[in-house]
């Protein structure tokens, strides 16, 4: 636990969804699986930890804060689904496109069973929730490198707390929070 690498499971796995138009053999979009490999790949070697830990969403993590406040990413809900997320040409229609999202992260998840790193998983909890105690409870002297583009890890940036963001492949740190956004972590 000396260097931890604790991913934004769904984050990563959406970016490369919408964003990678690979497709197998047989015409099919893999992108969020092969995106979202690549990018873990590219990570590890960059940042070599000791440990990596992936955190999805569990079922149901948005329904607490939805009782508390409701258009809580209401603005990311796909409406009537009419709404197209990916530049695949491959789809008949939303609803196609959202099964293949369903079962690449099905399949993605299974892979990721294989390898030698833990899934994090809890029912009701957001990812970023369960990053956050991770960074905080569970790992309080170790080095703790976040991976997402959210911008809410931000912060948790501290002497041992460290945010990659793969689009930007850059790290904040305290230092350079202070100068992109001007304000510490803390605030």
């Amino acid at each position: 636990n000396d260097k931890i690498l604790l991913c934004d499971g769904l984050n990563t796995f959406i970016r490369s969804f919408v964003v990678n138009p690979t497709i197998n053999e047989n015409g099919i979009h893999i992108g969020g699986i092969s995106g979202f490999l690549q990018s873990l790949g590219y990570a590890i070697r960059n940042i070599a930890p000791t440990r990596v830990i992936i955190c999805f969403d569990g079922k149901g993590g948005s329904q607490r804060r939805r009782k508390l406040f409701p258009n809580y990413k209401a603005q990311r809900r796909m409406g009537d689904g009419k709404k197209r997320m990916t530049r695949v040409n491959s789809y008949n229609n939303a609803e196609d496109e959202r099964l293949s999202m369903h079962h690449q992260l099905a399949r993605l998840t299974e892979y990721l069973e294989t390898l030698p790193l833990d899934v994090v998983i809890v029912e009701n909890i957001e990812a970023d929730d369960s990053i956050a105690y991770a960074t905080e409870q569970l790992f309080p002297d170790s080095e703790c490198v976040i991976m997402s583009t959210d911008k809410d890890y931000l912060q948790l940036v501290s002497d041992r707390v460290f945010v990659w963001s793969p689009t930007k492949k850059k790290y904040y740190n305290k230092q350079s929070l202070k100068e992109e956004y001007e304000i510490p972590a803390y605030n």
